[in-house]
């Protein structure tokens, strides 16, 4: 989303932009259906262990390169460069590398192993093992900036409760916990289950509404499943699945919580701060960058379940703590992390990658 995000922001200010997608699936149907000029590029299938899969990546790959003859490719993963980078030799390219998740320094090694030109990170504590990979393979002339994710605030705004909560046909006699993360363990998605049955053993009644996807298959939703019917709050648990309209569910919630072990810097943390819902989140990776505990949202570690259930249960005493943090938090998101400023920022770093201005309008 970030890279189809972006496509649609400099379009009109780049020649040629163009979004291609390893396959046919939820990023090439939204890229399409912005009506950006998108191309299926199997290029992720050089890393396949098949040599005929390897072969045939190649060969489309290198003819979708021969047809486009990009000025620069801007790779949203570091596997995705590695599948790329190689190309460089037989269709000369600048190259810039996303990374969006904590990837340790080995891999990414193995990845840079013919060095991108500039690496973009989403989050500052991305920043030493991207230098430290750089280092190891000798790359001295490769730049690292740091970019922050940033939010539609047009489309991300607050809104009325009791009006969404009708338009979504949710209860209103129920505290709201909204999740929007892929189900996975490390999301954090049985923390939020024990923090419900906690809620309602302090009288506090509430339900928890995931939006997102299993996408490993392992059966994590159906464990989820057997958890809150052990812990009898089955009926105040909602699996939403993939949603389109999450900032309609932002409007519903009373607090967005995410106890994720594993993460960048979340969208969805910075989605609902310019909502203004409280947000409750793990100290994992870039979130204390957008998170001040006490300030622009809680801070709470990733298994404790009764910690987040406690927080909320104190916060619904004071409604004044929740203004003051949310207001705070708004300001935050609006003046740091917009959309305008945020493309301002990449096309300058494009600008930068070329040597000059030739390629924009």
């Amino acid at each position: 989303m970030v890279a189809i995000d972006l496509a649609s922001m400099l379009v009109e200010n780049f020649d040629g932009m163009q979004v291609w997608t390893p396959g046919i699936g939820a990023s090439y149907n939204e890229a399409t259906n912005r009506q950006l000029a998108t191309s299926v590029v199997p290029y992720l299938r050089i890393l396949s262990d098949s040599p005929l899969a390897r072969f045939q990546s190649m060969l489309k790959t290198w003819i979708a390169l021969q047809r486009a003859k990009p000025a620069v490719v801007h790779a949203h993963s570091p596997y995705a460069y590695r599948s790329l980078c190689h190309y460089q030799k037989i269709v000369p390219f600048r190259s810039i590398v996303h990374i969006q998740i904590e990837t340790d320094p080995e891999t990414l090694r193995w990845c840079f192993k013919i060095p991108p030109d500039l690496v973009i990170a989403c989050a500052e504590f991305l920043v030493p093992s991207i230098d430290k990979a750089l280092r190891m393979v000798g790359a001295r002339k490769t730049k690292i900036v740091v970019c922050q994710n940033s939010v539609e605030t047009t489309r991300f705004i607050p809104g009325d409760r009791s009006i969404a909560r009708n338009k979504l046909a949710m209860k209103h006699d129920a505290l709201v916990l909204l999740m929007l993360a892929n189900l996975s363990p490390h999301k954090g998605q049985a923390t939020i289950i024990q923090a419900v049955r906690h809620l309602r053993d302090q009288g506090h009644p509430a339900a928890v509404y995931m939006a997102g996807v299993e996408r490993e298959g392992t059966g994590y939703k159906e464990e989820l499943e057997i958890l809150a019917r052990t812990l009898q709050v089955r009926e105040s648990v909602h699996f939403l699945g993939f949603r389109r309209d999450t900032e309609l569910l932002l409007q519903a919630a009373d607090f967005f919580v995410l106890p994720s072990e594993h993460e960048g810097l979340p969208l969805s943390i910075l989605e609902a701060q310019a909502v203004k819902i409280p947000v409750l989140a793990a100290p994992t990776a870039g979130i204390p960058e957008v998170i001040e505990h006490g300030v622009t949202g809680y801070i709470i570690p990733a298994k404790d379940s009764s910690g987040y259930a406690n927080m909320i249960a104190e916060l619904t005493k004071s409604p004044s703590q929740i203004t003051r943090v949310v207001d705070h938090a708004y300001r935050r998101v609006v003046s740091e992390h917009s959309r305008s400023n945020y493309s301002r920022r990449i096309a300058e770093i494009y600008c930068d990658v070329l040597g000059n201005a030739s390629h924009t309008r």
